[in-house]
């Protein structure tokens, strides 16, 4: 099963296909595109930050390793290291980086793949998003309720689940 975390803009479209369409889910986990092709895949999802430390990394190794004039197969391990954390962590600095932009996070959904995810949230949650947008003088900051897996149940087991499961993130 893959998780996705889904953020909302700060101020959402007016029309529902267009609020619907700029909801980003951002995959848990390692992403292979940015362990293969890690300064692309920071570059098409704007983490900028994560992409500047990467560089600054990648020149620092390269100065100590031509200053030492060891064999180039050191660099290349480091860069692969620095890959491999671009791969495990690049997720969650997009994460980070939608946050600062105020993007609002408004569920997790699980399913086999990022399809799958998006059906059930918007079977489970589609009324909600696609709804008019709230008046500007009501709490904009509502988190809405996701079953963790498909075909579970989406209702709350006691009141305190109630109560967290309408609760705003």
């Amino acid at each position: 099963m893959t998780s996705y975390t889904i953020f909302q803009p700060p101020v959402p479209a007016l029309d529902s296909v267009s609020r619907s369409d700029e909801l980003v889910f951002v995959k848990e986990g390692f992403s292979w595109a940015a362990f293969l092709i890690p300064l692309i895949w920071l570059v098409y999802h704007r983490v900028w930050i994560g992409l500047g430390l990467m560089l600054a990394i990648s020149i620092v190794i390269n100065v100590i390793f031509e200053s030492l004039r060891s064999p180039e197969i050191y660099a290349t391990l480091a860069f692969l290291a620095i890959s491999l954390i671009v791969a495990f962590e690049g997720n969650a600095m997009r994460r980070w980086q939608l946050s600062r932009r105020d993007y609002r996070l408004i569920g997790v959904v699980s399913g086999r793949n990022l399809s799958e995810c998006e059906e059930i949230f918007f079977r489970i949650h589609g009324d909600e998003i696609l709804a008019e947008p709230a008046d500007s003088s009501q709490d904009m900051g509502q988190t809405l309720s996701l079953p963790l897996m498909p075909g579970s149940s989406s209702k709350p087991s006691s009141l305190h689940d109630e109560q967290i499961k309408t609760s705003w993130i």
